[in-house]
């Protein structure tokens, strides 16, 4: 339940999980922090079950990995004025402070946090996840973008030349990443 609601929140481009609580029923905070945590420990798990998957839909689906999805879900933990998580929490040694610049009709609002960035490589038609890939607030997408892409190539070959489309926000509007 709480992947659907972490998947939620970056589909429909939801500020914060926060903002979610407006118009939906959720746990409590302290229970996202508790399943990052525990995403962040068991990562390696994560990965090698993901990674199976991935090479049998590459094969079976022919249209897998046609259009990727970059992105970022910020994911805020409860903090003190100096970033400690408070102590009913889990401990958050990775996590910092972070910065985003979000626009909106022809605005701007910079939103700051404490906790985490889970950045990520989405394939198009399944929203499946290619890459998922948690790390201080402070690490932006255009930080990982290319270490994302050498990433995906390594993992999965034949993935990046069945791609047609890519798509994501202004972080991987550059040209090394174009190219």
């Amino acid at each position: 339940d709480l992947w659907s609601h972490l998947i939620t929140r970056f589909v429909f481009n939801h500020a914060s999980i926060e903002e979610m609580r407006k118009t939906q029923t959720l746990p409590p905070p302290s229970t996202f922090s508790r399943f990052t945590t525990n995403l962040i420990h068991h990562l390696p798990d994560f990965e090698a079950m993901n990674l199976t998957l991935i090479k049998q839909l590459i094969e079976l689906i022919p249209h897998f990995g046609k259009t990727l999805i970059f992105g970022e879900c910020i994911i805020e933990i409860p903090h003190n004025k100096e970033g400690a998580s408070s102590k009913s929490l889990p401990s958050h040694n990775l996590a910092d402070f972070g910065k985003k610049v979000l626009f909106e009709k022809k605005r701007h609002q910079i939103k700051r946090w404490f906790g985490y960035r889970l950045h990520y490589i989405l394939d198009g038609k399944t929203g499946l996840p290619l890459i998922l890939k948690p790390t201080p607030a402070s690490i932006s997408s255009h930080q990982q973008a290319l270490k994302f892409l050498t990433h995906l190539k390594s993992l999965f070959p034949t993935l990046l030349t069945r791609s047609s489309y890519a798509v994501g926000d202004t972080a991987y509007d550059n040209e090394k990443f174009i190219r």
